[in-house]
Order: structure tokens, then C-alpha cells, then sequence
């Protein structure tokens, strides 16, 4: 994948963000998009050795559109100034369970995780938090993880969720409504020739954590 030719061209919509423009680009975008294509295919063959959930993915339907919706957005630039990859492995279009890629100048980042898991999915989560107390302490603490990715991230709710008391010794993560794991991504890391392996290892890393949020949002 040609991430210096990539952000070229983003570089260039970010400043012509309208169709004139992006008809006269077209062509570069189709090659840009064929060639991520290639790359989520890749990407989905090797990390599917360490995370089966992921074999039979179709890396066509894993990418986002380049049009933006903006029926109900104040911001009205018709197209995303990103490429994105969704890999969902909760086994439903209306939650989103599983590892995601941005590529975007200076804005690129991996992640996984759960975000906006429906009332019930979350609820299952946070039991088992509950329920599991040293295990998940023993997987979002570890030295690999923090070391990796840093802190769990995802939105926080202000106070403790119903059910659970406010000096809860996990409260900090049952607060959670989004549970994920994210690392940033420098443009001069997307340029080395190890990206792939380098995306492969992140899963490798994230594993036991995605294993838990699974195991969790199907009880």
C-alpha cells in the first residue's frame, strides 16, 4: 500500500473537499482504495491465525465508503478525508465488536474492542467485570497491554451505573460505555515495510482482552 501516495491525496481532498475536484481525482482514488483493499485482505489472512473470528471477512465489505452523510451533519463537505477498516466480529451489523483502522495524515490509529454495545451487550460486560474482577484487572493491567496501548479508552459515564456501587474497586472501568484499546499510529510508522506484521502483533497483544468482551457480551 503507497501510504506517502494515500495521504497525498487526502492531503489534497482535505483542501477540495467537493466534487469538482474529486471527479477530476477519481481515477487516483479507485487505485488508492484497490490497494487498500489488497491490504485489509492481507491483513485479514494473517491476523485470522491468531483471531479465527476473523476468517471469511470480505475486505470489500470491510472498508468505508468515501461519502460522507450529511442529511443530519452541520458539516456540510460531501466526502471523509480518511480510510477506514472495520473488521466486526460480534455476528451483528447493529453492534460493533471487533478491530478498526483509520489512516488519516497525522491522525492514524488502530484499535479494538466494543464500541457502543447495545443496553444488553453492555450490561453482560460489566457483569462479568464484576463477576471477574482479578482476570480482567490481570488483562487490561498487564505489562503487554499498558505497555502497548496505554489506558482502556472509550466514553465514561459521570457516575456510577445502576447497580453498582460508587466505591466499587473497578467502578474506573464499569463506568465504561465504549470498552477499547487504541494506539496511534505515526505517519513514518505506516510508511515502514513491517506495517502489516507491526497490525498483526497488535492483535496478538489485544487477544486475551477481545477474548473477555466476547465471552462477556454473549452471556
Amino acid at each position: 500500500m503507497n501510504v506517502n501516495g494515500l495521504f497525498a491525496f487526502l492531503n489534497g481532498l482535505t483542501a477540495n473537499n467537493d466534487k469538482l475536484w474529486f471527479d477530476a481525482n477519481r481515477d487516483t482514488y479507485q487505485q488508492h482504495r484497490k490497494e487498500f483493499i489488497l491490504f485489509v485482505d492481507r491483513f485479514i489472512q494473517e491476523a485470522s491465525a491468531i483471531d479465527e473470528r476473523l476468517v471469511g471477512l470480505n475486505p470489500s465489505k470491510c472498508i468505508f465508503r468515501i461519502n460522507r452523510d450529511i442529511r443530519f451533519s452541520a458539516n456540510k463537505n460531501p466526502y471523509k478525508t480518511n480510510f477506514g477498516m472495520n473488521l466486526n466480529i460480534a455476528g451483528s451489523k447493529e453492534e460493533f465488536l471487533g478491530y478498526y483502522l483509520h489512516l488519516e495524515p497525522g491522525k492514524s490509529f488502530f484499535a479494538m474492542g466494543a464500541y457502543m454495545p447495545p443496553s444488553s451487550r453492555l450490561a453482560a460486560i460489566r457483569q462479568e467485570i464484576d463477576y471477574s474482577q482479578q482476570e480482567f484487572l490481570g488483562i487490561v493491567e498487564s505489562s503487554t497491554i499498558s505497555t502497548t496501548f496505554g489506558q482502556m479508552g472509550g466514553s465514561v459515564l459521570s457516575s456510577a451505573p445502576r447497580g453498582y456501587a460508587k466505591d466499587h474497586p473497578l467502578i474506573a472501568y464499569l463506568k465504561h460505555k465504549d470498552f477499547i484499546l487504541e494506539k496511534q499510529l505515526s505517519d513514518k510508522e505506516l510508511n515502514s515495510a513491517g506495517l502489516l506484521e507491526n497490525l498483526v502483533n497488535l492483535v496478538a497483544v489485544g487477544k486475551p482482552f477481545m477474548d473477555f468482551l466476547l465471552r462477556a457480551s454473549a452471556s
